[in-house]
């Protein structure tokens, strides 16, 4: 007990020798850029189309809200911490249907989560010292790979922020030897692998930095009175996370074993480069070494992000030079009494920068190596996808941090060399926002090309908006029959969310032939003509003539909708693929007898 209080009180010493306006000047810098980060990542959160990952997701999540059932999944879709930090959300906006949810009940979530992201740097000003928590927070506020994953309904920006949490527990524990903290860094490991099973691999290479940075002082810590039993109670904390997320909170047991065989299966996927096991060479994940590299990093030709994160990957080299050049560290252990000033070595080396005003070169040695050793097994795994190396871009924002504020520290002697350094980053923090701000509000353009397969096109909200026209003016209302065929329809069916007699078939045999006639037949199918690709944003590039309808739709199409259907018309449903719609003539005489056309270039 007379150790973790002397640990503590030193830890309190270290904080304390900040003067206090220099400590409550960087907590209103975090907090101002948690809030910068919120109206950034916010605005017009229902505009951009919903990703068919998203789509999915957002289905998932009503299910859980109307049923209260949730399965997990070992073989897709990941985890369900999504999915309960939106429950709240969708419950305080009072939706209690598919038809009552709008996107931005969704969205908001990781934008909050990723906030929440930055306002966790309060508890790293002793790691990052003073200039490096104000810059990375900044940048981690600003960065365009962050903002545009930060309102995109996936898992990502969750598995980032639940890593940051799990570190500065683990940094606090580190500093202070509080039981307490283990805890949080346990139940903070279990949140990450709640969210997505890729967590292990940042496990693994956080396990592997600290043996090889801190492996004497963490075998000592752990030797120390309580060190080994906080370890057993913080994994024990984290077991009991995760079994209570994969299994819905005891309701299906066998999420347990799930989680296991999940592993085998990602791993499987990660090392073959493809989803399917069978398809490993050409697998549309299986991508070279460099692709991280291109897709956050290099310029591209009239591409707005032009290279603007660069920038950060370069004051992060300059972190990690300081990690293992400047500081010269060796495996010292994190604890407080490493910075005793009453002779130790690290006292007296000119070369460290004292712990209130700098980083803390034992943390920069860990988080340096951290970060090289997840980047690196990313890279050398032929799976990849644009949205699995934001982790390494989260933290390089911390290192980046460092790097800048020993930068910082060197330069500010000079006046003219601190105005530069200033400027520069001004500049640079001011670029990176109006990038993501304008990611925000004009999504379809440059940023999304870089971050994710297949943007969807906006024709699937269009169609669903016409759909539901359709139906305003048929008796059946919301209960018109609505088919769509074709091996993958998202987003739409988020878009067909309030139709309540829409059916989905992978392809026409599958269809019962005593079903009835549907008012409208939709195919999902690859724009194999150029003339029927989708263009812009709209996706509505071309349609047939109405006297060429019946010869167009063909006789398996006229089985389900008639001779003589209004049609074909199209709607983009990404870059390469169209949504042809068919409308029974009745009804879509209808809709044009109460004052609605469909055109070339207007929306049905």
């Amino acid at each position: 007990m007379r150790a973790a209080a002397s640990a503590a009180a030193e830890a309190g010493r270290g904080l304390s020798a900040v003067p206090r306006a220099g400590r409550v000047f960087v907590s209103v810098v975090i907090v101002a850029s948690a809030a910068l980060s919120v109206w950034l990542r916010s605005a017009d959160l229902d505009r951009r189309p919903m990703h068919t990952d998203e789509a999915i997701h957002a289905d998932k999540c009503l299910t859980l809200l109307q049923s209260g059932e949730y399965v997990y999944d070992p073989h897709d879709y990941h985890g369900p911490t999504l999915y309960y930090l939106t429950l709240p959300v969708l419950r305080t906006a009072g939706v209690r249907e598919p038809a009552d949810a709008e996107a931005w009940m969704f969205r908001i979530v990781p934008v909050g989560v990723a906030a929440a992201g930055v306002l966790l740097l309060l508890m790293m000003r002793d790691a990052l010292g003073r200039a490096g928590a104000v810059i990375a927070a900044l940048f981690a506020a600003t960065l365009p790979a962050l903002g545009f994953y930060a309102s995109y309904y996936i898992q990502e920006t969750l598995l980032v922020t639940f890593t940051l949490a799990a570190v500065c527990a683990g940094w606090r524990f580190a500093r202070s030897g509080g039981t307490g903290w283990m805890i949080a860094c346990g139940a903070a490991a279990g949140l990450m692998h709640g969210t997505k099973e890729t967590s292990l691999i940042v496990f693994g290479a956080a396990a592997a930095a600290l043996l090889l940075t801190q492996g004497a002082g963490l075998t000592a810590q752990l030797r120390s009175s309580g060190g080994f039993r906080a370890l057993l109670v913080g994994t024990a904390t984290a077991a009991a996370v995760s079994a209570a997320l994969h299994t819905n909170f005891g309701r299906n047991p066998r999420g347990v074993i799930d989680a296991g065989v999940a592993v085998g299966g990602y791993a499987q996927r990660a090392i073959r480069g493809s989803v399917d096991s069978r398809d490993a060479e050409a697998g549309p994940h299986r991508h070279p070494w460099g692709f991280y590299l291109e897709r956050h990093f290099l310029p591209r030709s009239g591409d707005r992000l032009a290279g603007a994160q660069l920038l950060v990957a370069i004051f992060a080299a300059v972190g990690a030079w300081f990690a293992f050049v400047r500081s010269r560290v060796g495996a010292h252990s994190l604890r407080p009494a490493a910075w005793s000033s009453a002779g130790s070595a690290a006292a007296d080396d000119p070369h460290l920068p004292r712990a209130a005003d700098g980083a803390d070169p034992r943390f920069a040695r860990f988080f340096a190596a951290f970060v090289l050793l997840l980047g690196i097994a990313y890279t050398i795994l032929p799976y990849k996808t644009p949205w699995s190396f934001l982790g390494v871009v989260h933290l390089l924002t911390l290192l980046a941090g460092i790097g800048a504020g020993v930068m910082w520290e060197s330069v500010r002697v000079s006046r003219l060399g601190a105005a530069a350094l200033a400027l520069i980053l001004m500049l640079s923090v001011g670029r990176l926002g109006l990038i993501s701000r304008g990611a925000a509000v004009d999504p379809l353009r440059g940023v999304a090309e870089r971050f994710v397969y297949g943007q969807s096109l906006d024709g699937a909200r269009r169609l669903g908006a016409f759909v539901e026209r359709l139906a305003t003016v048929d008796p059946r209302g919301r209960a018109l029959p609505v088919y769509v065929i074709g091996d993958d329809p998202w987003p739409l069916p988020w878009y067909l969310r309030a139709m309540r007699a829409t059916g989905y078939w992978s392809d026409e045999t599958r269809m019962d032939a005593a079903l009835p006639r549907p008012a409208v037949l939709i195919v999902a199918r690859i724009a194999a003509h150029d003339e029927y690709r989708p263009g812009g944003d709209s996706g509505l590039e071309a349609t047939t003539p109405r006297a060429a309808s019946a010869a167009v739709a063909g006789p398996s199409i006229a089985r389900w909708i008639g001779d003589d259907p209004a049609g074909p018309f199209y709607h983009g449903q990404r870059a390469d693929a169209v949504y042809e719609v068919f409308v029974e003539r009745a009804l879509y005489e209808a809709f044009a007898a109460a004052g609605t056309s469909v055109g070339m270039t207007s929306t049905p």
